[in-house]
């Protein structure tokens, strides 16, 4: 309580003065005073489960063996395990993810009130307070939507006494309910980076070629496989074409009328053994009729699955047409997977260092990754109520990880690393990471082995992850880094949401303002062109290409002959790291423009920069800078940057465009100031600068004697005026005026 004593101005006796003394004495001994901790008592963890023990470590959250110690204050003392709390002190723990269930024992040591434990949501709302009696008190507490903080307060007599608490977090935080729509999640635009490419038609003549890659030990051609069910040999000195395999009839019947011919199923993945000189394997996924029993499958019982997405090893030799020959009677199915809709089948598939494959799924199709949502006239079965995307207890929305020359799967077929995430711990064995909807193409950096994944988003996000062991990357929680909200039978679509789950964000994103489907690509290794070394390569179903700058970020080639390839269906990659660009004209699997087009790129210029003439002005006036003279040889796009380089300091207004302005500063005398232009291209930059010189205009009238003598009758009637204002000032002092 605070006491404001107004002594009013008045003469005031001895006594009275004292008496006025007392009262403020006798306020200031009967005001509450409230002891305060010493040091911070609010810890945050990042943990998703744990147990502590409440002490006196420092005032931080030390893991050790599974436990817990938090305090740091030295109104908080240890005994054994538990925690003595002083009158008048509160901790509080704070979850970085929300906790889903907590236990914590109290007591009051002497029987006073004013013991509690408070408990808060994730909107920080008081939901539950516990007081302590004498007795020990275990509270247990459940919350489906989570518990953001827990206050443990002493405001009794005494000591309170708390034991054993533990915790867990909430694996997921639901949405809220009809969250705001974000009509433009991502606005800035994919600007055009510095590297020029020629597309160079290379091979002619296919279908719907929709990935490429190269066979160990066969250095004259690279693979390219054909959604309509052919493997084709590409010849990588003339681009000629040598069908090695046609496996059409395995498929489904690609092209679906009521789409108009479009399909996503049919021939999807080819990966050839690292050791295919040795064993002479190769692997293929399709999609192919449902044929017995899956070997994974979320169809209720009595429906039928669309399709079945097929794992298939085959032997082949190397030589003949083509370069390779396939043993088309040698097919050994190894996976086999019930695929509930047409779409969002994946079906890319790669290996890695060590001879494990990756093989790509989506959510099983249809839209929003629940059941009952009408698709293509069809209520929507094969997802649940909560979807695919983060039940790891089963393989859709993930990518999995097998050894195909292991044998210790449920169906003998192959084997399970025992370094999978899951392995031990609810969840399918085969799961490498989850939280996917549609993880068209993936692909290793053979120098840093990171995996590259392009996940294509329903409605508004396009994505490149990096997939680490166990990753959740949050699809159906997440599109993007964006919040993912289904809204019933109407159209889902993306807000913003922090960051409350345990989801890995895309390494990049854009949305459909820029493209509607993403297709991934390589990392280039190649040795044709230094400034690609090292940036992943991919594009965008409506034909744009582009590629990850340093600063991970998106920038779009720069195509001389701006030529229209039509839709881009995916990227082959041969024997000495070059890149390809797989396309049609309409994106559908039927006729002959399937065409690929090798990656040349083209020798960048810098650009020159021009910052215009210098200028004389005065002090006042809107000087305008000019970096419209800047040009670049190759015709391609610049951007600006002005600084200023001496002077005093002014303020530049768009100092991003060719011609910003700034008002000349006041000065006492002529002085000058310099701006530097910076010219980019997106990849090289050049520099110009230009000097500005400012008059004072005082300066330049202070020689001006027109008006004969205009400022001496100034000065004049100054001092006049000065007489007459000091002679008013001072009067006599009589004593009519004291």
């Amino acid at each position: 309580m605070n006491y404001l004593i107004r002594l009013k101005h008045q003469q005031h006796t001895p006594w009275q003065l004292l008496a006025f003394l007392l009262i403020f004495i006798l306020c200031l001994l009967t005001s509450p005073v409230s002891k305060a901790a010493d040091v911070e008592t609010s810890f945050e963890t990042t943990d998703l489960s744990g147990s502590f023990t409440l002490g006196t470590a420092p005032n931080t959250v030390t893991f050790t063996n599974g436990e817990a110690k938090f305090a740091g204050i030295a109104s908080l003392y240890h005994s054994g395990s538990q925690a003595f709390m002083v009158e008048n002190n509160t901790a509080t723990v704070s979850f970085a993810t929300p906790a889903a269930e907590l236990s914590v024992f109290l007591k009051a040591q002497s029987g006073a009130a004013g013991a509690t434990v408070n408990v808060f949501d994730i909107s920080d709302n008081l939901v539950d307070s516990y007081t302590a009696t004498t007795s020990w008190q275990e509270l247990s507490i459940t919350s489906g939507e989570g518990i953001s903080r827990v206050e443990l307060i002493n405001n009794s007599s005494s000591y309170a006494v708390f034991d054993d608490f533990s915790f867990t977090a909430l694996t997921a935080v639901e949405p809220p309910e009809d969250p705001v729509k974000l009509d433009d999640p991502i606005a800035l635009p994919i600007f055009s980076g510095g590297l020029k490419l020629a597309l160079e038609p290379f091979s002619q003549e296919l279908v719907a070629p929709v990935w490429g890659t190269n066979a160990p030990g066969i250095n004259d051609y690279f693979y390219v496989i054909d959604q309509v069910g052919f493997i084709w040999g590409i010849s990588m000195a003339s681009g000629e074409k040598a069908l090695t395999a046609d496996l059409s009839a395995l498929l489904v019947d690609v092209g679906i009328e009521a789409l108009g011919g479009f399909d996503e199923r049919g021939l999807l993945g080819l990966a050839f053994h690292p050791d295919f000189v040795s064993n002479k394997t190769l692997y293929t996924f399709s999609s192919q009729p449902v044929f017995g029993e899956a070997d994974f499958s979320t169809m209720p019982e009595g429906e039928n699955a669309d399709h079945q997405g097929v794992l298939t090893r085959w032997f082949a030799d190397i030589g003949g047409e083509g370069g390779l020959i396939i043993d088309l009677e040698s097919a050994q199915e190894i996976l086999r997977i019930d695929q509930p809709q047409f779409n969002h089948n994946g079906g890319a598939i790669t290996f890695d260092n060590n001879s494990l494959l990756y093989i790509a799924l989506g959510d099983g199709g249809g839209a929003d990754d629940i059941d009952g949502q009408s698709f293509l006239g069809t209520a929507m079965v094969g997802h649940g109520t909560d979807g695919n995307g983060q039940d790891t207890g089963n393989v859709l929305a993930t990518i999995l990880r097998i050894d195909p020359d292991g044998n210790n799967s449920e169906n003998g077929a192959y084997g399970i690393p025992p370094d999978n995430p899951f392995v031990g711990i609810s969840g399918v064995d085969e799961i490498f990471a989850y939280g996917l909807r549609n993880p068209y193409r993936i692909s290793f950096d053979p120098v840093s082995g990171n995996l590259y994944a392009g996940d294509v988003g329903q409605n508004d996000i396009e994505e490149i992850n990096n997939i680490t062991s166990g990753g959740n990357y949050g699809w159906n929680i997440r599109e993007g880094s964006f919040g993912f909200f289904a809204n019933g039978d109407g159209e889902g679509y993306v807000y913003s949401q922090s960051e409350t789950m345990d989801t890995i964000n895309p390494v990049v994103e854009y949305d459909h303002d820029e493209g509607v489907a993403v297709i991934g690509g390589f990392v280039y290794r190649g040795t044709s062109y230094e400034d690609l070394l090292g940036r992943y390569v991919f594009g965008d179903f409506n034909g744009r290409l582009f590629y990850l700058n340093n600063e991970n970020t998106i920038s779009e080639f720069q195509d001389k002959d701006d030529i229209d390839v039509g839709a881009i269906l995916g990227f082959a990659r041969d024997a000495g790291g070059e890149l390809y660009v797989l396309a049609n004209e309409n994106g559908l699997p039927s006729g002959n423009s399937g065409a690929l087009y090798k990656i040349t790129l083209l020798p960048n210029q810098s650009p020159v920069a021009d910052a215009g003439s210098a200028q004389t002005v005065n002090e006042g006036d809107l000087v305008t800078l000019n970096a419209g003279g800047s040009s670049d040889p190759d015709g391609d796009p610049l951007r600006y940057q002005w600084t200023q380089s001496s002077g005093t300091s002014v303020t530049l207004n768009n100092p991003t465009a060719a011609s910003p302005t700034f008002t000349a500063p006041s000065v006492s005398s002529t002085s000058s100031f310099s701006f530097t232009v910076e010219v980019n291209d997106g990849h090289l930059a050049d520099n110009a600068s230009v000097e500005i010189t400012v008059n004072n205009v005082e300066e330049e009238d202070s020689g001006n004697d027109g008006g004969g003598g205009g400022g001496s009758l100034s000065f004049v009637i100054f001092l006049l005026a000065l007489v007459f204002t000091v002679k008013g000032l001072i009067t006599p002092l009589t004593p009519g005026n004291n």
